[in-house]
């Protein structure tokens, strides 16, 4: 991928399409969830619930996808999880709220998109978000890498690498004294970065 074609988005170009970034958002809030229950689920409850609505889940099932051992969920496992948790929207499970502080959403592999426009698409509130994305501009957060440090941790060592990248290309125009993405709001689809300068 050399160039991020979905207005609005920000193209990181780097991450592995396996399903493992996904799988650790939705166990990560799974996670959060189960132990928010009173009382306090374990992974053997969790299983039990989970093979009770025909999903055959054990013990070494929700651990192996917590700790990142299994890399991918299937889309009826996931439907299971918000059902036995009590979801309101399965979405939740895998874009849930992040609070008063922004974060960030990779719709594709390969795309960024905050968090709170992901939430609003998947309640169709927003229509398609290519093009939702792609319409008037608002000003946007002038520090990029701020709005990434405040992905959660796990994913923030998955982006470490695009976000190095992604800061490379906002300084580069200022230190060549000419207008580009680091020079106050802009669109986020004027941030893009290759493989080739994501691997550096």
């Amino acid at each position: 991928m050399t160039q991020d074609q979905s207005p609005g988005g920000i193209g990181i170009g780097e991450l592995d399409d396996n399903g493992a970034l996904y799988t650790s958002l939705v166990m990560a809030e799974v996670t959060r969830r189960r132990n928010a229950m009173k009382p306090k689920w374990s992974a053997e409850r969790l299983a039990r619930e989970m093979a009770a609505v025909g999903v055959p889940w054990t013990r070494d099932t929700v651990a192996n996808l917590e700790n990142g051992r299994r890399k991918q969920i299937t889309a009826h496992e996931l439907l299971a999880l918000a059902w036995v948790l009590d979801v309101a929207n399965p979405s939740e499970l895998l874009a849930p709220d992040g609070g008063a502080r922004e974060q960030w959403f990779p719709v594709t592999p390969a795309i960024l998109v905050a968090t709170t426009s992901v939430r609003a698409w998947c309640r169709g509130e927003t229509g398609p978000l290519r093009q939702a994305l792609a319409g008037p501009a608002e000003d946007e957060p002038e520090d990029l890498a701020e709005q990434l440090a405040a992905l959660p941790a796990d994913i923030r060592q998955q982006l470490a690498m695009m976000v190095r990248s992604l800061n490379q290309s906002a300084r580069a125009p200022i230190a060549n004294g000419s207008a580009g993405p680091g020079d106050g709001p802009n669109r986020l689809s004027s941030v893009t970065t290759t493989r080739s300068s994501a691997a550096r």
